[in-house]
């Protein structure tokens, strides 16, 4: 990694401030103070990908390198186009997510860790920003690639618990053929009286609950077959003409929710299942 940082060329920090300041295509990362940048971990066993490094040198992703003499930083400001684009391969990389407010660089830390996770707030659903198709497209399969590495291994099955004990019979009591002994006869006519029994009164039955009403698109939508999670959102929006924007909300909301892993559904379905609730609801 340090020897791929000395290939780069150091920054003009005043120049690349500003610059940082007003590029259009960074605006999900500046902050009324500043710019959130993501500093790469040199303590850290990795590498830049080959396309990657070459689009810092030609300033397609802008990044400050520190000047020869000072000790080695580099901090990428990757464009939102580009960051979920597998060609760079960024998401795994080991960064410092910092917020800097001058041309000097020293920012202040947010967070340490894994890029895809230091970004996640910056970007939908987190963050509501309009983002192009072919991007949303792109964050749904990297996060989907992302959730899969990261599910845990299958665990061991748990124990099947133990029967409980057979309960034991003792011996059965003596019954006696002799009948009880009562003082006069009105003492059995009362013992066996049923005078005083009263029949309880029948509860109401309850009123039906009234049958969910289900909207029309719930059922086509029930009836397709999807291959990919983003071909659910491309569904409801084409046939629906349901905004881009909260499709792709939708089906984020689908990837990053643990209801998959909890209640072992397929993310698809999840996303089927709040497209039907939304539009049963009548909120779309």
């Amino acid at each position: 990694m340090k020897t791929q940082i000395d290939s780069i060329n150091p920054s003009a920090k005043g120049p690349l401030f500003r610059r940082l300041m007003v590029e259009e295509n960074l605006g999900y990362l500046r902050d009324k103070n500043g710019i959130i940048g993501f500093e790469v971990d040199l303590n850290v066993d990795q590498e830049l990908s080959g396309f990657l490094l070459v689009a810092i040198k030609k300033h397609t992703i802008l990044a400050y390198r520190s000047d020869i003499g000072e000790e080695p930083k580099l901090i990428l400001f990757p464009p939102i186009d580009k960051l979920f684009d597998s060609t760079f391969d960024m998401l795994d990389l080991q960064v410092t997510k910092s917020l800097y407010t001058d041309k000097h660089f020293n920012g202040k830390v947010i967070e340490r860790g894994r890029f895809a996770l230091s970004v996640k707030d910056l970007t939908p659903p987190e963050k509501d920003i309009d983002i192009p198709d072919s991007v949303s497209e792109q964050m749904v399969k990297q996060m989907e690639n992302i959730k899969a590495q990261s599910q845990p291994f299958p665990s061991e099955p748990a124990p099947k618990p133990t029967p409980a004990p057979e309960p034991e019979f003792h011996d059965e009591p003596e019954f006696h053929d002799e009948p009880q002994d009562f003082d006069n006869y009105e003492d059995f006519d009362n013992y066996n009286s049923f005078d005083s029994y009263e029949e309880p009164e029948p509860e109401p039955e309850p009123e039906p609950e009234p049958k969910p009403v289900t909207d029309p698109r719930s059922d086509q939508l029930k009836a397709q077959t999807f291959e990919r999670l983003a071909d659910v959102g491309d569904y409801v929006h084409l046939h629906f003409k349901v905004p881009k924007t909260v499709t792709t909300q939708v089906v984020n909301k689908a990837l990053q929710s643990d209801v998959v892993a909890r209640k072992q559904i397929d993310s698809k379905q999840l996303a089927v299942m709040l497209f039907c609730k939304l539009f049963d609801e009548g909120k779309v």
